[in-house]
């Protein structure tokens, strides 16, 4: 038989871990209540764990478990995406791809919460970056390719420019 935790058992483990990195309630999920504002919502039934987002009536996500852990780890990578995203912003380098340091925060705060959410967070990041890898260039060809448009060059030549002396990630 699969113990499955109450509503209350739930937010009050939430509520230790969140303590752990001074998460504050408004990035917390609502518990039964489904807002339609993006926020997550938690519910249980009989058949586990269910962590919803929904904007506007739409379902945006819907994933189940019976396992704590999971549903811990999705509401605490949620939760800490937008604390990373929030000092990132406060430590911008603009000479650097804004994602290394978002994910550099986000593992350090999953680190605090439970010693395998960095590690199963930083295999997700690696799977990103396999895809769309780091580009540390992004702004500097950006402004150079606005330069060479605002000298009167087509878009494309600009950007075609640019990315010559700046060249494109490669995967």
């Amino acid at each position: 038989m699969i113990n499955i935790l109450s509503l209350n058992e739930i937010e009050n483990l939430v509520l230790q871990a969140a303590k752990k990195i001074d998460a504050t309630p408004d990035l917390f999920p609502t518990y039964e209540t489904i807002e339609g504002t993006a926020r997550p919502a938690v519910k249980v039934d009989m058949f586990g764990y269910h962590y919803i987002i929904s904007e506007r009536g739409a379902l945006i996500k819907h994933t189940q478990t019976y396992d704590i852990n999971e549903l811990l780890y999705w509401i605490f990578k949620d939760i800490t995406s937008n604390m990373a995203s929030n000092y990132e912003l406060h430590h911008r380098d603009n000479d650097k791809d804004f994602r290394r340091i978002m994910f550099y925060k986000q593992i350090e705060l999953l680190n605090q919460i439970h010693d395998n959410f960095g590690a199963m967070r930083q295999k997700e990041i690696s799977e990103i970056l396999q895809e769309h890898p780091y580009d540390d260039y992004a702004s500097i060809r950006a402004d150079l390719s606005k330069k060479y448009r605002d000298d009167g060059l087509s878009s494309k030549d600009a950007w075609e420019m640019a990315c010559k002396q700046y060249p494109l990630p490669s995967k």
